[in-house]
């Protein structure tokens, strides 16, 4: 099948079907493409060219076309899921087509490239849709003598797990059918003689010691646990499966068998043993990116997920509603007839998981402020040499533009980057407190990350680093100061020291420092590394107790609504207060908030900043301005033109007089409607606009139709800023 780019090769005869009548994957592959992703046409491949517009439903379909569309089925996922795979619904004659959209394409890839799969997503949004849907297609095409486990929270939901899979092949085309008489037909089980094929469905128990006893249960490659979040013993038992399931993945990679692990949930408490583990695991994978699919080759991407993630080969699929093409309108409108609210909605709907803030240094209201404002949408700038992937929360155009003004920090919370504690990495512009992007570097060679960083640093010559020097702090400055040293920089102006922080103190040193060549510096480096990096082992103005108290504090209480970054928000939220000391709970940890409360530090209580390059009167200048256009996200100013395109074709509306062309811009501007994502307060109602247009006609107001429309009817869509997701 095709998953990469160079897969095109493997297949010569392969070709893409865009006139396919699922149009949602024509969609998709747009979508990838306005995303910057190069490997963007895998949704449409199509193995037997002679398929292009064949109905697989026609009943008249001839014995050779049928063969040809089983085997397509056998040989290309991507086929099933477009032209052959149905969902029945409710109260409908006719079963709807699979509807691609970011959420599940991202599920079915990392499942054919065995990723251990997190997926997250609001109820309500197609996540147990998506994964019956791969299901189906395993269980009749894509496996052969192997079996699929499930293990959800309660007996009924697998009841209503099997019989969704024995529904969605009913829908199948009769020649697609696996199922025969002499199947078993029961609540908990399926089976399928025809290709050897079973499904088996289990529950948690409430004791660990049963917990265990149902991991040993699991010996396929294929694990699929649904709400684990809501799993009673969830560790015990998912680290039995994983035990038990070492040697069914060897098997099947060897047999270049389907296998993999999906994890699904909506959001849970992270104040609940259960929970609490679910969170972590899932927090210490690789987050998602489209830029995934450019990946040169399975090896390749193997490489950059596990340099993120603590969890190894592992993902996390996290989509808010907006993210699955969701309306707000009608989220809300499901949230409204769950008749729930408060930490329930926000668990079920918004993706947030639930602490209750016990014990934190922080006030309700700050807490609710960070939760609010996170992202879900970034840029993701993969390195091709080391792998190491950054987020960014502004667009790459303006990203290099904040870094040519300057003033812009780079906290850095190092590790031992063996696979348990991450290298936290916080880009923060020191005139808003925004954090414009971040970095977590789960596995590395140190010297490889110096170098690394170093190259970063020449890239942007105005960009100052905060490292705390514990650690391998002191190692990355060493590599750092050397790499400074061979290439004549001065090293005392980019990366934060005492020296500089007390210049009153140490104004000999200074002076020394300035009368220095490029070649005394090299010797300056070792004789004052001392000096370098926040140092947070001891007491002082430089202790780990001002990062948690003052800085944390102040940068909160100024730039709560800027974090943008979920990890490092969930970090945040996480703090809590032990024997009046201010710490990250047990087994949790702290790197991306550090980060950012050194890059903080330097604004709130950097001094000498002009020796850095820092204009100490633009520093935190705009804690509380609103967010101007080169802050937007993308989602922002396509919402924001969206509003302008609508403003124009209402205008156009009320100046023509031609029946066919109301029509025809009526027509446009319910398409244009349809697609805005409504602020708190907002109402969009094309029948409204277009009533409204007609009666100011009628009345002789045509003269001043534009301007009153747009005032009376929707003057909050024009002047509005849009929702960040």
């Amino acid at each position: 099948m095709i998953l990469f780019q160079d897969d095109w090769n493997k297949y010569p005869d392969a070709t893409i079907d865009l006139d396919t009548p699922n149009r949602s994957f024509v969609d998709i592959c747009y979508i990838l493409e306005d995303m910057g992703v190069q490997n963007n046409l895998w949704p449409l491949a199509l193995h037997n060219k002679f398929l292009i517009g064949v109905d697989p439903f026609d009943p008249n379909l001839s014995f050779e076309y049928k063969g040809m569309i089983t085997q397509e089925c056998f040989d290309n996922p991507w086929y099933y899921f477009r032209e052959i795979a149905r969902i029945p619904v409710q109260g409908a004659m006719q079963p709807s087509r699979v509807l691609a959209n970011r959420g599940n394409i991202a599920l079915w890839w990392c499942y054919f490239n065995h990723i251990t799969t997190f997926l997250i997503q609001p109820r309500q949004t197609g996540k147990s849709v998506n994964i019956t849907a791969l299901d189906r297609y395993l269980l009749n095409f894509g496996l052969v003598h192997s079996s699929i486990h499930l293990l959800t929270k309660e007996d009924q939901l697998r009841r209503n797990d099997i019989e969704r899979l024995k529904e969605y092949e009913e829908v199948l085309p009769s020649y697609l059918r696996r199922t025969t008489k002499k199947d078993p037909n029961n609540q908990e089980y399926i089976y399928l003689s025809a290709l050897e094929n079973k499904y088996e469905t289990h529950v948690p128990r409430n004791d660990e010691k049963g917990a265990y006893k149902v991991g040993r249960g699991f010996t396929s490659a294929n694990i699929r646990i649904d709400e684990f979040a809501y799993i009673s013993w969830l560790k015990a038992t998912l680290t039995t499966i994983l035990s038990t399931t070492n040697a069914a993945f060897i098997s099947a990679r060897e047999n270049n068998a389907h296998h993999g692990i999906i994890l699904a949930t909506t959001a849970g408490k992270k104040d609940e043993r259960d929970g609490k583990y679910a969170y972590e695991i899932l927090s210490n994978s690789f987050p998602f990116t489209e830029k995934i699919y450019d990946s040169n080759n399975w090896d390749d991407l193997k490489k950059m997920i596990e340099a993120t993630s603590q969890n190894g080969f592992a993902i996390n699929c996290t989509f808010s509603h907006r993210m699955l093409g969701v309306s707000d309108q009608q989220h809300y409108e499901n949230v409204k007839k769950a008749m729930i609210s408060g930490e329930d909605a926000d668990r079920d709907y918004f993706n947030i998981w639930t602490s209750g803030g016990r014990g934190s240094p922080l006030s309700a209201e700050q807490l609710d402020t960070l939760r609010a404002n996170q992202r879900e949408d970034f840029v993701a700038e993969i390195d091709p040499k080391t792998r190491y992937m950054t987020k960014w929360y502004v667009s790459l155009k303006v990203r290099d533009q904040i870094m040519e003004e300057g003033n812009v920090a780079l906290g850095v919370d190092p590790s031992q980057a063996q696979g348990k504690d991450e290298i936290g990495m916080q880009y923060v512009d020191l005139t808003t407190l925004e954090v414009i992007g971040t970095c977590y570097v789960n596995m590395t060679n140190i010297i490889d990350y110096s170098l690394w960083l170093y190259d970063i640093l020449m890239k942007w010559p105005k960009l100052v680093a905060v490292i705390e020097c514990k650690s391998t702090g002191s190692a990355i400055i060493d590599q750092l100061c050397l790499k400074f040293r061979m290439t004549g920089h001065n090293a005392f102006k980019r990366l934060f020291n005492r020296i500089v922080q007390d210049p009153d103190k140490y104004r000999d040193i200074l002076e020394e420092i300035r009368r220095a060549d490029k070649y005394m510096l090299g010797d300056l480096y070792t004789k004052y590394k001392s000096y370098f990096g926040y140092n947070t082992s001891g007491s002082g103005e430089n202790a780990r107790s001002i990062l948690y108290g003052q800085v944390l504090q102040n940068a909160v209480r100024h730039g709560m609504d800027r974090v943008n970054d979920i990890k490092t928000i969930d970090q945040i939220l996480a703090l809590e207060v032990k024997n009046g000391r201010v710490d990250h709970p047990k087994g949790q940890h702290d790197d991306g908030c550090v980060a950012w409360l050194l890059a903080c530090y330097l604004a709130m209580f950097g001094q000498n900043l002009s020796y850095y390059g820092i204009d100490h009167t633009q520093v935190m200048i705009s804690t509380l301005a609103k967010k101007s256009l080169r802050e937007m996200s993308q989602f922002e100013i396509q919402q924001k033109q969206l509003r302008e395109d609508i403003q124009a074709l209402v205008q156009k509306l009320a100046g023509t007089q031609d029946h066919f062309v109301q029509m025809r811009l009526e027509a446009e501007l319910g398409s244009l409607v349809s697609r805005v994502v409504e602020e708190e307060g907002e109402t969009f109602s094309i029948s409204d606009m277009i009533k409204k247009t007609r009666e100011e006609k009628r009345i002789g107001y045509q003269k001043g139709s534009e301007k009153n429309l747009l005032d009376s009817v929707y003057r909050k869509v024009v002047d509005s800023g849009s929702t960040v997701y």
